[in-house]
């Protein structure tokens, strides 16, 4: 009887598969980003399994990203900008993964595999007045040294708190 219930149990009980990356955070992230350059900007990524589309309103640019590589952990893809070309570079490296509790740190590197851009997002759609708070999440995030200084020293990620 005892094996009949364990059974029971076992058939009932959810099989706990790990879920893609894309399933599990799919929806809206907003964030700030910031370049090596020190120049910052908002983006929205509206995340999903079957793709991804982000958009840098002040940027006047946006677009979509191919996926490289997803598991349980991150996204690897190419970002292509369908509009805006002018303003932002195409075919950057993305790396998407979780960081810290409920938030998504995003990475982007050039055709060189330096790294260029990152931002913290968090859930949901951009709200302007958060826009400091969100600067400083990524700030915190990619630490002193991805940014350059004023006196244009060599720029490097630094630590990236994951």
């Amino acid at each position: 009887m005892k094996r009949l219930w364990l059974a029971v149990l076992l058939l009932a009980s959810p099989v706990m598969a790990e879920v893609p990356f894309s399933t599990a955070f799919s929806g809206i992230w907003h964030g700030v980003g910031i370049q090596v350059d020190a120049q910052d900007w908002p983006m929205e990524l509206r995340l999903s399994p079957d793709g991804a589309a982000v958009e840098y309103a002040s940027l006047d640019c946006g677009g979509t990203w191919d996926y490289l590589r997803m598991d349980e952990a991150q996204i690897l893809a190419v970002e292509r900008i369908t509009y805006g070309l002018e303003e932002c570079l195409d075919g950057g490296l993305v790396r998407l993964q979780a960081y810290g509790d409920g938030m998504l740190l995003y990475l982007w590197f050039d055709n060189n595999s330096n790294p260029v851009a990152a931002a913290v997002l968090i859930e949901g759609a951009m709200r302007m007045e958060n826009y400091d708070a969100l600067l400083r999440l990524t700030l915190e995030a990619v630490g002193k040294g991805f940014v350059k200084g004023p006196e244009g020293a060599d720029v490097s990620v630094g630590e990236i708190k994951t």
